[in-house]
């Protein structure tokens, strides 16, 4: 829906715990019943907001697909199985990923070009409509397609490899196909994830055939992908890919774990002025102790920080200590304990005491002490 939340009645928004009670439980009767409650509650306040409600509700039926609501025939399914071979999402508010500067420019400069398609094309230049992304786990590959097809105003579609891998001969490239058909009969971003499961090198001896069939078929769609749409593919293992497919990309994004300043604006949106001491902010301290982690360690234990504030009246600085094992297993108590107390102390120097420091770790300030002087054996 388009209204902004402060801009929904009152008598509106109390419907919406109950519409999300009800979908979760995947009783559509009431959903419906809720929406169109809904739809008659806003309908003077906001006429547009109750329009769009009310025609979700008239294209929705019994069978039918929420494509149906912008105007989209359904999916295409595996003849066998009847999944579907695409998942359909709307993402909306999805904030810009972290990224280094190149990666970063990078990303605007494909931005800049897709959306200036039609001054290209009128000068006999074809614009970027496609875009790789490599990295490990967890450095913002999703993220990154979901936040382009967000700012893009695109409906995005992700390839189920569930449902279109087949052990039938043939099979998976012809729902391959099918897919790929799909996603560019109508201006959308498709998101290949995992893509070297489907764009493997040819050369492999034990292939029969159907994989070189594949990565021809790929070959083929990413030349000539309509510029109203866009392939984003994701890859952990960039060495499993054709060296062909390397050349139809318009621009590759490597991703890493994030340096510094990525760390630092990470923590900074998710806790804000939270970790505060004497007014001071104790950012710098935990971008220290996260280095080495992926973008998603370190959102998923900011995440985590938040719920305890939240939940409990305990120090935030204490609280974020504690959730850093669950983050960095590989780490020992001591070995952190010692990197925290040392960064705190070269932060604030003589402005806090070993026994506050201890507060925050859950040791004695003669501990701290011993961390301090690089007692590597105390803990």
């Amino acid at each position: 829906m388009t209204g902004e939340m402060n801009q929904v009645p009152e008598d509106a928004k109390s419907l919406i715990p109950k519409l999300v009670r009800a979908a979760l439980a995947q009783d559509s009767q009431r959903v419906e019943s809720l929406a169109r409650m809904a739809a008659r509650r806003l309908r003077k306040t906001d006429p547009d907001l109750a329009e769009e409600v009310a025609d979700a509700l008239v294209q929705h039926g019994a069978s039918a697909s929420p494509l149906r609501t912008f105007g989209l025939a359904s999916a295409p399914a595996d003849h066998d199985s009847q999944l579907s071979l695409l998942r359909f999402e709307e993402p909306e508010d999805v904030p810009p990923p972290v990224l280094g500067e190149s990666e970063q420019h990078t990303l605007n400069r494909f931005v800049l070009e897709w959306t200036s398609r039609s001054k290209l094309v009128s000068r006999g230049l074809r614009p970027p409509t496609s875009l790789l992304l490599v990295g490990p786990p967890g450095v913002g590959k999703t993220h990154t397609a979901y936040y382009l097809a967000d700012l893009l105003k695109l409906p995005l579609f992700l390839l189920d490899l569930s449902a279109t891998i087949s052990s039938y001969l043939g099979k998976t490239g012809l729902n391959i196909r099918a897919a790929l058909d799909y996603a560019r009969s109508q201006p959308a971003l498709l998101f290949l994830d995992e893509f070297d499961a489907i764009a493997k090198r040819r050369d492999d001896p034990t292939d029969l055939g159907e994989l070189k069939r594949i990565v021809n078929v790929l070959l083929k769609e990413l030349e000539t992908w309509p510029s109203n749409g866009i392939v984003v593919a994701a890859t952990n293992h960039p060495d499993l890919l054709d060296n062909a497919i390397w050349r139809r990309f318009d621009q590759v994004i490597r991703l890493g774990a994030p340096g510094r300043q990525a760390r630092q604006e990470l923590i900074e949106r998710y806790l804000g002025g939270a970790l505060l001491k004497d007014g001071q902010e104790l950012t710098h301290v935990f971008v220290d102790l996260t280095d080495g982690l992926s973008g998603a360690d370190v959102s998923r234990w900011a995440e985590r920080v938040l719920r305890q504030t939240v939940l409990t009246d305990s120090d935030a600085i204490r609280i974020a200590f504690q959730e850093l094992p669950a983050v960095w297993p590989m780490r020992s108590q001591a070995g952190l304990r010692r990197a925290f107390s040392k960064s705190v102390k070269a932060f604030l120097g003589d402005s806090v005491s070993s026994r506050e420091v201890g507060s925050w770790l859950g040791v004695s300030h003669s501990t701290v002490l011993h961390h301090l002087k690089g007692d590597e054996t105390s803990g």
